[in-house]
């Protein structure tokens, strides 16, 4: 029995120190600089989340700063450096695809000239900050064009 508790203790100290260190590593790269860095395209899980790579490392990045009205509710919550993003509320139905639709179509075409600046880390580890086409601000674009709306 003492040999079980042990065991299994060992197991979740080793897990977690593991994600501790992937995380410290997620940390220093996506926060070393403020300047926006190369980003693959991944998918476009909504018009809010999509999955990249960068340097080999596979993340998700939530758009900031913008609400897109695709779920029944969102809930506002503020990443680590305090910068405000929405996220589904995750009893919610989706009720519109059209803002999705539309992102993936803008990134997809210019897959090759896509650029993240971070703004912390928000909900289950994803980054929160601002996606480029060039110089040009995606988050500005789903707002201009009536996709998203800002949220204070």
């Amino acid at each position: 029995m003492k040999k079980s508790i042990i065991t299994t203790f060992l197991f979740i100290y080793c897990i977690s120190s593991l994600s501790a260190a992937a995380m410290k590593k997620m940390d220093a790269f996506f926060f070393d600089s403020t300047e926006p860095f190369k980003v693959e395209l991944r998918k476009v899980h909504n018009a809010q989340c999509i999955s990249v790579k960068a340097q080999k490392i596979l993340g998700n990045l939530r758009l900031k700063g913008i609400e897109c009205g695709e779920y029944q509710k969102y809930e506002i919550k503020s990443s680590s450096q305090n910068v405000k993003y929405a996220i589904e509320n995750p009893n919610a139905q989706k009720t519109a695809n059209i803002p999705t639709k539309y992102l993936e179509s803008l990134l997809v075409q210019n897959k090759d000239n896509l650029y993240f600046r971070p703004y912390g880390f928000g909900l289950y580890f994803a980054s929160v900050g601002e996606l480029f086409i060039g110089d040009e601000s995606v988050n500005d674009i789903l707002v201009k064009n009536g996709y998203c709306h800002p949220i204070e």
